[in-house]
């Protein structure tokens, strides 16, 4: 049996099941924390709308965290509402300037939210169309009419331009979560969106993975599939193991740790041979070698 969850972004709003997935590692757990603090007052979605903006390098869990924050807003909507969950995360458009991207979008949240809409608030939606900075208001109006919120999962970002647009167009009923790799996409988005704008956007930042990580993130999966499975066949590892492969590598995200495991424990499962010594260092520097991943 493989005890590490497969590679795509975990999603539990979607997949309940991916709810316990979660290890509170890569500096995650506080960042979840801050977008709880950040709507704890959830009135402050109703009144103003929200983008909160994700950052951090590759790999390092930011669509996941996105996820888990929109499960959590849908499981707890603000009194009164009902909380839609709008994901956009596949719809980037390479090669396209941030305006066209950024209509686009707009463009495909009203597809997804026409369901909810009276027919007034669609002919209100028709004649907008093609034109952000009105679809934008009237998709905003229709919202708050039907007692509902958009929990928006957007593609990534890469120029700061985008972001401070999304915001100039997120209103009253919105919740657009945003993220980015490009530091100097958080960078001016923390200089322009930041506490003292008028309509501040948060940022929740993950990052590469503490030596204490890599044990952290096998000792959960294990208690996880112990405690769903009964138990099961695999080949151990100790904090030591761990501890020296996310140190030797210097810089890990968790998708390389989750890559790493996922692959040499299917392998094992595979070759018809969970029973055996604890796995080493060496173990999963070979593996590294022979998968033309180094270490």
């Amino acid at each position: 049996m493989n005890p590490f969850p497969g590679l795509e972004p975990l999603c539990p709003w979607e997949s309940p099941e991916h709810t316990d997935h979660y290890a509170e590692v890569d500096h995650s757990k506080p960042a979840f924390e801050e977008f709880q603090k950040a709507l704890a007052d959830g009135s402050r979605v109703v009144r103003h709308g929200l983008v909160v903006l994700t950052t951090g390098g590759s790999g390092c869990g930011k669509t996941s965290l996105m996820h888990r924050c929109a499960a959590w807003v849908k499981g707890a909507p603000p009194p009164g509402h009902a909380a839609q969950i709008v994901d956009l995360t596949r719809e980037g458009r390479s090669g396209w300037d941030s305006e066209r991207r950024v209509r686009h979008l707009f463009e495909r949240l009203a597809d997804e939210l026409e369901s909810l809409f009276d027919d007034d608030a669609m002919r209100m939606l028709d004649e907008r169309r093609g034109d952000p900075d009105r679809v934008a208001p009237a998709l905003s109006k229709a919202l708050r009419a039907a007692s509902e919120i958009a929990v928006v999962l957007l593609p990534p970002s890469e120029v700061p331009d985008e972001v401070v647009r999304i915001a100039g167009l997120t209103g009253k009923s919105m919740l657009l979560l945003a993220e980015t790799s490009v530091e100097q996409v958080a960078a001016a988005c923390a200089h322009t969106l930041g506490p003292a704008c008028a309509t501040p956007v948060p940022q929740l930042r993950v990052g590469e993975l503490a030596a204490e990580d890599g044990w952290r993130y096998v000792s959960h999966h294990f208690a996880r599939h112990r405690h769903r499975h009964g138990g099961g066949a695999w080949r151990d590892v100790t904090e030591d193991t761990m501890r020296t492969l996310v140190e030797k590598r210097g810089r890990m995200s968790v998708k390389e740790l989750q890559m790493l495991l996922h692959g040499k424990y299917q392998e094992i499962a595979d070759s018809g041979q969970a029973n055996g010594p604890d796995l080493t260092f060496e173990d999963f520097s070979e593996y590294y070698f022979r998968t033309a991943r180094g270490i």
